[in-house]
């Protein structure tokens, strides 16, 4: 748009107008806050004295497009709040669609238009966090406050009055934010629509820098939660919940995972001897856990055995594992009780024929020197272990979690940012 100027009528400087329409009421010096009227050879109509320039990364005379639709600001509007928060309005123009607002606030932009619809309940008498029907949208009752003006410059529709004041009431439905706006005592009552625009992509339209941080400190109520990295885990996270679920269900009902037997040996080990047996095996599945348990019959005695399984005379895996048992009380100093069993599981690199190897070294109590172990071994393949599904499991609920657990505590916070 081609912009033209007038002279003040108060300080005579250059005042540009961009063409904001036949509906253009007043025009205001944004050097000495003389307000004009525009419809009557721009006669003074009052004077904002002393006013300051309010914060704003866009100025009047920017152009830039906003949900694909070409704007120009036309005018700006600086506001207080009684809590002391402060904001900027900026007063757009399109040949197209005619005027619209962008709200500018610690880093955020909404973008606002004037609706003729009516909430179904009376917003006066709401609660907070209260909800009600707008336009088939549900909102929230948010706050309530009285704006005041304390700058104007530029093109306006009406005619702004310093420490001109109204009562709004915002509810939000993020990202929208429905407003009420009781003006001049109420006598006038507007309602708008605003819908929260993602900062970055307001600086890249209208040309300006963005400054990430200062959106960052300060959360808009409008501003909906953004999170895709953890969104794209947790909705990842939902089908390794699933799955874990169900072979765990599987594993546990019909035995899906519990592997194939493949060696069982029950060895005799004679009181004082040092008994070694070695046996031949073939492992035909790699790709799942081997199991390998163990069980003795010991009675008030302990033992020492020695288990490794080897490829090719090179050890592939071994443990050692002391068994013990007594009626009463640990047989010797350190010894745990009843330790008769346990399971091991292990994976081998590849299928094929292994040696198994276990060296027994059997003891006893005084009053059992005769006695006979017996250690009976069974080793599986193809197994799958139960404890994995749950620790995926664990995992996926975490993944899942996250995301809604970030969601909750910036719910939280945006409430609580209100209430402070």
């Amino acid at each position: 748009m081609n912009a033209k100027a007038i002279k003040c009528t108060g300080c005579a400087a250059p005042v540009k107008i961009n063409g904001g329409g036949h509906r253009i009421r007043t025009l205001n010096c944004n050097y000495c806050g003389t307000v004009m009227d525009v419809q009557h050879d721009y006669r003074r109509l009052g004077k904002f004295v002393n006013q300051n320039k309010p914060d704003s990364p866009l100025q009047i005379g920017m152009e830039g497009k906003i949900k694909d639709i070409p704007f120009i600001i036309i005018g700006m509007i600086g506001y207080r709040s009684n809590y002391g928060d402060t904001w900027v309005d900026l007063f757009l123009f399109s040949d197209t669609h005619g005027y619209a607002h962008l709200t500018y606030s610690m880093g955020h932009f909404v973008f606002t238009r004037r609706v003729r619809y009516l909430p179904d309940k009376k917003i006066q008498q709401l609660e907070r966090r209260a909800t009600f029907h707008v336009d088939n949208r549900k909102y929230a009752f948010f706050e309530t406050y009285q704006s005041e003006i304390t700058y104007v410059a530029g093109e306006l529709t009406w005619i702004a009055k310093k420490s001109d004041t109204c009562v709004v009431r915002d509810a939000i439905a993020p990202p929208f934010m429905f407003t009420q706006e009781i003006c001049n005592n109420e006598n006038e009552t507007e309602y708008y629509l605003s819908e929260y625009l993602d900062p970055k992509t307001i600086h890249t339209n209208f040309n300006t820098t963005y400054q990430t941080q200062r959106s960052k400190h300060f959360k808009h109520p409008a501003q909906p939660f953004s999170a895709p990295i953890k969104q794209a885990i947790s909705k990842a996270s939902r089908i390794a919940l699933i799955t874990a679920t169900l072979l765990f269900v599987l594993m546990t009902l019909f035995g899906i995972g519990n592997g194939k037997n493949i060696y069982h040996k029950t060895l005799v080990v004679s009181e004082a001897n040092q008994d070694i047996l070695t046996q031949n095996i073939t492992i035909n599945n790699s790709k799942h856990l081997i199991e390998l348990s163990y069980k003795s019959t010991l009675n008030n005695a302990w033992a020492d055995y020695d288990i490794a399984l080897f490829k090719d005379n090179i050890e592939v895996f071994s443990f050692k594992k002391q068994l013990a048992t007594s009626s009463g009380r640990s047989i010797e100093k350190g010894l745990l009780k009843n330790t008769r069993s346990g399971i091991a599981r292990f994976k081998v690199k590849k299928a094929g024929n292994y040696s198994l190897r276990i060296i027994a070294t059997p003891n006893s109590t005084k009053n059992n020197l005769a006695s006979i172990q017996r250690l009976t071994i069974n080793i599986k393949e193809g197994v799958m272990g139960k404890k994995y599904m749950i620790i995926l499991f664990i995992i996926g609920l975490i993944s899942y979690a996250w995301f809604y657990a970030a969601r909750y505590a910036f719910e939280k916070k945006r409430w609580e940012d209100d209430d402070d």
